[in-house]
């Protein structure tokens, strides 16, 4: 089930995790998303590459609190691989904020202009209660 990321605002993260290739986080209410590109069925063709470029701020500040901000904004120009290779593509941005912190998450892609460059937000499922419940009394609680 496809939302918008306006559809976190007021929702609180109990997990969170990110590598080169995303973002994966839970919500309270056990529901599972992750960023993803749309490019094709069976992920992105070569001809299209879209990657997790950075994140500004500590996730953790994400993690407990009830989401104040939740929006995403998209850019097109020009973008440097981590090759250091220049090439067109777009930028996708995601930004987070609680009363803890603000968090900008940046994804790059590049594609030869026929598939999306941009990275999407998917909610994939939902874990059961006893997961949330165990994360929230759990001392080390929301670990990355």
């Amino acid at each position: 089930m496809d939302k918008t990321i306006e559809d976190l605002l007021g929702q609180t993260i109990v997990e969170i995790s990110y590598s080169n290739d995303g973002l994966d986080f839970i919500v309270f209410d056990g529901e599972k998303y992750t960023s993803y590109n749309l490019s094709g069925s069976d992920g992105p063709p070569n001809d299209c590459h879209v990657w997790l470029e950075s994140v500004v701020g500590d996730l953790q500040d994400l993690v407990g609190e009830p989401l104040l901000k939740s929006e995403v904004a998209t850019n097109t120009g020009s973008v440097t691989h981590r090759s250091g290779e220049e090439d067109y593509g777009t930028w996708t941005f995601y930004k987070f904020a609680t009363r803890k912190g603000y968090v900008d998450v940046r994804f790059c892609g590049t594609s030869n202009g026929y598939y999306s460059e941009k990275a999407d937000l998917h909610c994939g499922g939902v874990v059961d209660k006893e997961f949330v419940e165990n994360r929230l009394k759990n001392k080390k609680r929301f670990m990355i």
